[in-house]
């Protein structure tokens, strides 16, 4: 499929508005920030350099958030380019002035130039070995027979968990979503510092599945490694993007590489095996038909918010969570289905509600920037407490049951 008309407008631009200074301009080095690894970016680079050879490319490899703290506390050595698959993280350097904006047919001062698809990624053997079914769904995730067989990484170290993490509540509700996050917790054998650590972790069979972005099944299966994959339902394809920093001092050149990455010759590379990305073109072979909406606002407004969340309320206590749910899970349906529901309330309740959790300033102060000031502690340490409270009274209203159980049993 051709690109659109717009990608070509912009290319077209970029390419005039160099071409006139481009000879009168030193472009010598330009410094990119990325989250992607290595294996992703060097061919690409290597291509760009090699078809402007004046011009050296230096890279610098961080996860996310650590990217988004460089470029926020201008931290050395400046970026010149960020190159993200987090396009929510994107947005939020956008809204706080940190990008500049090189298209003007767009709203966005990124560009995307692939697309991402999440799914179930599994280890074929593992399943097999352990006579466990493929998932489908996140549903699906959440049956007993998967108990420590699964692995996430942080949204805090993550940003492509952290967009994970927001379709959940984005498509089953604020509530909803942080209540199945709570009950598929008990099913983790891990969480990872870093999502290449879930991929790797599934291929050496230390776990057996892991939500994830497709990537880390294409290149996987690449390499000839027995996995399999399945596209979670009704979810959009997602952005990877790149843009130029507002601080840059090469914008011509960071210009050309964009312009570069949008080129047919740029997206050509995107099905190199060690890329394995979704280009423009194919975007529309790959989306289903009618995925629900995913705001990047939303996302980029309550960011630092869900991270926090998140490590306090699954992170920080996966073993506490397996044996609550392991605990609720051995219990009689039958006998005591509305001490169960009473329970799983207690367990899934969220420690703010969801308009709170957009608060600007409430956002700013839960950043990993001010990670060590007296306000980040004091929140953390208060919805730890309280998400440890409703685990004891989750707890206790279980233990009740067995009690109960017990006591039936022996009236038999």
């Amino acid at each position: 499929m051709a690109r659109t008309w717009i990608h070509t407008l912009f290319i077209a631009i970029i390419t005039c508005s160099t071409a006139s200074s481009y000879a009168q301009t030193n472009l010598n080095k330009i410094m990119i920030l990325t989250s992607f690894p290595e294996s992703f970016y060097l061919p690409i680079v290597k291509e760009f350099e090699h078809n402007n050879p004046q011009i050296l490319v230096q890279v610098f490899n961080k996860n996310t958030p650590a990217v988004m703290t460089h470029i926020q506390q201008k931290r050395t050595p400046a970026a010149d380019i960020v190159w993200l698959s987090s396009a929510d993280a994107m947005m939020m350097l956008q809204q706080q002035q940190q990008l500049k904006n090189i298209n003007p047919t767009s709203s966005h001062f990124f560009e995307t130039f692939a697309w991402s698809q999440f799914g179930l990624f599994w280890n074929n053997d593992f399943l097999d070995n352990n006579l466990l079914p493929p998932p489908s769904n996140w549903v699906d995730l959440l049956n007993q027979q998967y108990q420590q067989t699964i692995a996430l990484s942080a949204p805090s170290r993550s940003g492509t968990n952290h967009l994970m993490i927001e379709l959940i509540l984005q498509q089953y509700g604020w509530n909803e979503g942080w209540a199945l996050l709570q009950q598929l917790g008990g099913n983790l054998a891990t969480i990872t510092a870093r999502s290449f650590g879930v991929r790797e972790g599934i291929l050496k069979q230390r776990f057996a599945i892991a939500p994830v972005v497709d990537f880390f099944y294409r290149s996987a299966l690449a390499n000839g490694h027995n996995v399999g994959f399945a596209p979670l339902p009704n979810t959009p394809l997602l952005p990877a993007t790149v843009a130029v920093t507002a601080s840059t001092q090469q914008d011509i050149s960071s210009r050309r590489f964009v312009s570069f990455l949008l080129s047919d010759q740029g997206q050509s590379l995107l099905k190199l095996p060690s890329v394995n990305r979704i280009s423009l073109a194919d975007k529309q072979q790959i989306e289903s038909a009618d995925p629900f909406h995913f705001d990047l606002a939303l996302s980029a407004s309550r960011y630092h918010v869900v991270n926090v969340l998140f490590d306090q309320m699954i992170s920080l206590r996966i073993n506490s969570l397996g044996a609550f749910w392991r605990e609720w899970h051995s219990i009689n349906d039958q006998l005591y289905s509305e001490l169960k529901t009473k329970s799983k309330k207690l367990m899934t309740q969220v420690p703010i509600e969801e308009a709170v959790a957009s608060d600007p300033e409430l956002n700013l102060r839960l950043s990993p920037i001010n990670k060590h000031s007296d306000f980040y502690q004091r929140i953390s340490k208060q919805w730890r407490n309280i998400v440890n409270q409703q685990l004891e009274k989750a707890a206790h209203t279980l233990a009740g049951n067995r009690d109960l159980e017990v006591i039936n049993e022996k009236k038999k």
